[in-house]
């Protein structure tokens, strides 16, 4: 009797709807409790970092709970911040935690004694499977309706030379196009251990490097030109809007590949990231509104209705606000995001290409202008008026120093917070139209590029001088580097 209803709970599991794309309210809140940094992907699978995965089984019996503990782990007796191969909670859901071969593909616990719990729960209907996946013949009965991707099945790249070659895990669409043969990014102590993403004008692909590319390593293709490329090196993730796209893609930068689309009502023309939160706040001035959505479920979680149009967005360094710039009347204005969302008028700008906000100070750069507009947010005046070099294209705010690269006379200003001077002005060499600022994940450097220089440049913030420079035959228009 005991086998007949272990198989038909068994049976139920595989017949089941697939769940919805989210984990109990609660059992959520005691995941980011315990995991502070984890991420709850749009299959709800759970992302602890760049390393750990959990993927959660569903139970033919949901228990209702009044508070969420955990009844069993593997190994025994461990909590949730040990990292457990296997977590059983007591309203019935598990966690089963992914591990990396040495080959690059994904598999589960080999434990076979595990509660019945384990095997009878099924994997998220939706989830995105990676190819490979290695499953114990005693739990295969987790998979449901899932088809496991062979490695026979990864898309092909082409590589320069004109062979075929296969790389898994893949996002979409991997294709080659007329960027291979271009870039350098060998032999460059600053980028030991990152990998670049690098889209150009007019094109759909990004190309992927490491420390160790002559050339690029293959292409991810998107499905249109992008505006902007945002990333969190937390979480790995990416964020892509379009020129007259409606969509917002998320991509795995792990697993390089496009995972969920956000779909907003009109399009959008900035985003920016509270990579704690995983949140990403998007402008749209057709719509009047800021959108909110989650990283990397992405769901829509509130669309903000704002004053004007805004256009660029800046988020405060304690992320309780937010800045963004009307773009028919270049007013500015602060956005609290405490649930109340008042709005205040702060002053007035003029074609200011990038926005800055620090503390109780909103720092406006004017590409037409040539200055740098200081605003206290707090009186809604303007504190001071610095003049630049011309044509500052881009600003990286960075140990209380702002850094505004100039991009006609090719140099790098450097604006200090508390002095509200410029304390110095580095000169660039003057070989094309420095553009792009990029700072390098957990370091005092930037990296300088731009529409037509044929190179990239480091700067070093610490010692405010250029230490390295690169050939680099790709116009970069979006740039993004990220740890391994």
């Amino acid at each position: 009797m005991k086998l007949k209803i272990l198989s038909i709970l068994a049976i139920l599991c595989l017949i089941l709807p697939a769940h919805a794309s989210k984990l109990p309210d609660n059992l959520w809140e005691y995941i980011q409790k315990e995991l502070p940094n984890s991420s709850q992907r749009f299959d709800s699978v759970i992302v602890v970092s760049k390393d750990v995965m959990y993927v959660p089984l569903y139970p033919a019996q949901k228990e209702e709970v009044d508070k969420i503990v955990i009844d069993y782990t593997y190994p025994q007796d461990k909590k949730l911040k040990n990292l457990p191969e296997v977590i059983i909670f007591n309203n019935n859901f598990v966690l089963l935690k992914l591990f990396k071969d040495k080959d690059g593909f994904y598999g589960i616990t080999k434990n076979e004694n595990l509660p019945l719990k384990v095997k009878l729960g099924v994997m998220p209907q939706d989830m995105l499977v990676p190819p490979g996946l290695k499953i114990p013949e005693n739990l295969s009965l987790i998979l449901g309706d899932l088809v496991i991707p062979s490695v026979s099945d990864s898309t092909l790249i082409v590589d320069k030379d004109g062979q075929e070659t296969k790389i898994t895990p893949l996002a979409g669409q991997v294709l080659a196009n007329e960027l291979f043969n271009k870039g350098n990014f060998k032999s460059l102590e600053e980028l030991k251990g990152k990998k670049i993403y690098v889209s150009s004008n007019g094109s759909k692909f990004i190309n992927v490097y490491d420390e160790k590319s002559s050339n690029p390593l293959y292409e991810l293709k998107l499905n249109a030109l992008p505006l902007k490329i945002v990333a969190s090196n937390i979480s790995k993730m990416a964020l892509t809007i379009y020129y007259n796209n409606l969509n917002v893609e998320v991509l795995d930068l792990q697993n390089e590949r496009i995972i969920t689309q956000i779909p907003l009502e009109k399009n959008p023309k900035d985003i920016i990231l509270d990579d704690g939160k995983n949140i990403a706040y998007i402008s749209s001035p057709e719509a009047h509104a800021i959108y909110v959505a989650e990283i990397p479920s992405g769901r829509l979680l509130k669309s903000i209705q704002v004053t004007g149009e805004p256009s660029k967005i800046a988020l405060s360094n304690d992320k309780q606000k937010l800045a963004f710039i009307d773009r028919v009347t270049q007013k500015l204005y602060t956005l609290e995001l405490n649930g109340e969302y008042i709005e205040k008028e702060i002053g007035k700008t003029k074609n200011a290409s990038s926005i800055l906000y620090n503390g109780d100070f909103i720092y406006a750069i004017s590409r037409t202008q040539n200055n740098l507009i200081v605003y206290n947010s707090l009186k809604s005046t303007v504190e001071h008026e610095i003049r630049l070099n011309t044509k500052p294209t881009d600003a990286i705010l960075l140990n209380e120093k702002i850094f505004v690269l100039c991009a006609q006379e090719g140099t790098v200003d450097i604006f200090n917070t508390k002095t509200n001077k410029v304390e110095e002005k580095i000169q660039l060499d003057k070989k094309g139209f420095y553009s792009n600022l990029t700072k390098i994940p957990n370091q005092n450097n930037l990296m300088i590029t731009g529409y037509n220089t044929n190179q990239f440049l480091i700067l070093d913030c610490d010692k405010q001088k250029v230490t390295n420079k690169r050939d680099l035959e790709v116009q970069v228009s979006n740039l993004i580097i990220i740890d391994k």
